[in-house]
């Protein structure tokens, strides 16, 4: 059901039974993307 949300959505894409990551996710989700963010937001800042 969460995959089927993210396909209509457009971040993963759906062929058959089979999910992958679309173009604009791979970007930013894949380990060796300069761009990547996969961890953004998990590791907790301590305030000053």
């Amino acid at each position: 059901m969460l995959l089927n949300a993210l396909a209509g959505l457009g971040l993963v894409e759906k062929q058959a039974d089979a999910y992958g990551l679309t173009p604009l996710s791979r970007r930013y989700l894949v380990r060796e993307s300069p761009d990547y963010l996969g961890s953004y937001g998990l590791t907790p800042v301590k305030p000053p």
